[in-house]
This record gives structure tokens, sequence and C-alpha cells, in this order.
């Protein structure tokens, strides 16, 4: 049977300002890799405004432990 612990749900991360998104995803890359996971991109959305844009990312990085267990964040 599959246990699930919740640690924390639908936190965000909001910024007003310039970016630079390819260093972002360079750096959460980078995290994932330095700490043994293996990075799953459920969803990416780009949406322009006029006032500005906003990027969406929803991802469920996982590190295998054994055949019958896996962490996933």
């Amino acid at each position: 049977m599959v246990e699930v612990k919740s640690l924390s749900f639908g936190e965000t991360f909001g910024y007003k300002g310039l970016m630079d998104v390819k260093s972002l995803y360079k750096m959460i890359d980078k995290w994932f890799k330095d700490h043994g996971y293996d990075k799953v991109e459920l969803n990416n959305y780009d949406e322009v405004y006029e006032d500005g844009k906003q990027l969406r990312l929803k991802l469920r990085p996982f590190k295998k432990i054994s055949d019958y267990a896996k962490v996933e964040i």
C-alpha cells in the first residue's frame, strides 16, 4: 500500500521585476542533481499579459530508494 505524507501543499513563489528564467531553471536543475533527484515536469505554462508575464511550473522530482520505495517532493 502507498503511504503519502504531505509536508506542504499549494505553496507559491511570487516575484515582481526583471528575472532571468533560464538561470532560474538551471538553479532548480542543479539543486535536484546535487541532492540525487530526477526531475519530472508535470506542467509548464507561460501566460503573457499587458502588464507582464506569468510562469507556472509544476514539478514532481523523485529519488528511488529501493525497488519498492521512492521519495517524491
